[in-house]
């Protein structure tokens, strides 16, 4: 992994407390190289929190405090295609799918400040809401319900 991707993914052993890590499944740490191609395959620089959860947990699945009450995370490998298969860029430009709420929501990024949200899947932008101001507080909340 070059110098610009390393990352830091002991940020987030909080998840590991016994009290959090029994709410929700947790992947083994993604490849420096499946970040490495997630991160070439996207003409955006992802927030340094997501890339080190990816690290951490390549993907996860758990309850979450605020609607829409569940996080299923898409694997570094999957999220370029789930985008695509959602056509994210054609119905919700200026935003990333990272994930969904395995019940008909589509969790996302806004590229334009990272903030994390949600919309169902109609796409239509007005039906987007804010579940977190930025990924490391969506991870805080992750296992919690």
């Amino acid at each position: 992994m070059s110098n610009n991707l390393k990352t830091n993914a002991n940020k987030f052993q909080f998840l590991l407390a016994p009290d959090i890590c029994d709410q929700w499944d947790r992947a083994p740490g993604a490849t420096p190289e499946a970040i490495s191609t997630l991160v070439a395959s996207l003409s955006l620089k992802l927030p340094i929190d997501y890339l080190d959860f990816l690290q951490f947990s390549n993907g996860a699945d758990g309850p979450l405090p605020v609607q829409p009450l569940w996080c299923s995370l898409f694997k570094a490998e999957e999220l370029v295609v789930c985008n695509q298969d959602y056509e994210i860029a054609k119905y919700l430009p200026g935003y990333l799918a990272i994930g969904s709420s395995g019940g008909g929501e589509v969790i996302l990024f806004d590229t334009r400040t990272w903030r994390v949200c949600t919309v169902p899947v109609l796409f239509a932008e007005e039906h987007i809401w804010e579940i977190a101001p930025n990924f490391m507080q969506l991870a805080e909340m992750l296992g919690r319900s």
